[in-house]
């Protein structure tokens, strides 16, 4: 028997809880986003650094110069790769030179419980420290409307 309710949003993105609990920073988040649309059938995607920059942080940045934008896809990436949520690999042309990186998106059976470097874009935990000391802040009990 059913209770005639029926889930009928429309969701283009599904995020796993288990992606959504790790503790990335916005713009690995984002890089990730990005490189899972662009992924093939076999969680494969080769966009180039300059490309996911622009992509991913033009509308939150839009005076940066393109190369800083680019540094910030490197960075992301970087934190993926400590996460293990990413594998890069390097590839050539036939005269050697490199032509893009590919980028395969992992099985969240091999995501690691922390990274295995720390970002410097990463979420870090800290302790609250207030920003006023004392001044400002009600001390004691407080009802509303006194």
């Amino acid at each position: 028997m059913t209770d005639g309710l029926k889930d009928c949003r429309q969701r283009p993105v599904f995020i796993h809880s288990l992606l959504d609990d790790i503790p990335l920073s916005m713009e690995a988040f984002r890089v990730y986003c990005h490189l899972a649309r662009r992924a093939n059938e076999c969680s494969q995607a080769w966009p180039s650094y300059r490309s996911m920059g622009e992509k991913c942080f033009r509308g939150s940045y839009p005076d940066s110069k393109a190369d800083s934008l680019r540094r910030k896809a490197i960075n992301a990436v970087k934190e993926l790769i400590s996460w293990n949520l990413l594998s890069v690999e390097s590839r050539s042309a036939g005269n050697g030179s490199q032509t893009s990186n590919l980028y395969c998106l992992t099985d969240d059976a091999v995501w690691h419980k922390s990274p295995s470097s720390p970002s410097p874009n990463a979420r870090k935990s800290r302790a609250y420290q207030p920003r006023h000391q004392g001044r400002g802040v009600v001390m004691g009990e407080h009802h509303p409307g006194d």
